[in-house]
């Protein structure tokens, strides 16, 4: 019992650190967002757009993971 305890610890500490990561390259985003070089080429806003549906989306899975084995702890 013990051991599971520390494994789900490790790996919610291991997701956190990844949710922390997700989230600070979404802001990084939105300052690029914020610069008018990059909002007015549309190529650049596709590949930004397209990035950060790719991170929501991680994070989703991620926070549905946490939930789970935070829940695993109670």
């Amino acid at each position: 019992m013990p051991f599971d305890f520390i494994y789900v610890k490790k790996k919610i500490k291991k997701i956190s650190k990844e949710i922390k990561e997700k989230e600070d390259r979404l802001n990084e985003l939105d300052e690029l967002l914020a610069d008018p070089a990059v909002s007015t080429n549309s190529a650049k806003l596709n590949e930004i757009s397209k990035e950060q549906n790719e991170i929501s989306e991680r994070l989703d899975e991620l926070m549905d993971q946490w939930e789970i084995l935070s829940d695993q702890l109670d």
